[in-house]
């Protein structure tokens, strides 16, 4: 019988995956806890809430900005969104509109 895992884990799979996918970037465990560190001191710019537990984030790291989404209740990066999201009016900055 397989074992489930819990949805915390499950989570940090899915983003290690995203991030693999879409970025051909291999998220380390070290490299995800910086990420949700980031997160956490406020220093990843906020972009939305989309519910009570979910917020949409850009990590800038190395260089680059990442789009992700953040689960507050279990503290995890639910899952790096793709490049594309970054161009979204969501994602633009209200300065970056007016140009």
């Amino acid at each position: 019988m397989r074992r489930q895992i819990s949805k915390a884990k499950g989570q940090r799979y899915h983003a290690k995956e995203r991030a693999l996918e879409r970025y051909g970037l291999v998220l380390t465990c070290a490299v995800y806890r910086e990420w949700v560190k980031l997160i956490q001191s406020h220093k990843a710019t906020f972009v939305s809430r989309t519910s009570c537990r979910l917020t949409k984030f850009i990590v800038h790291w190395q260089g680059q900005d990442f789009p992700v989404v953040y689960d507050s209740v279990r503290k995890t990066i639910v899952t790096v969104l793709p490049k594309e999201a970054l161009e979204s009016t969501e994602f633009t900055s209200p300065t970056q509109e007016s140009k």
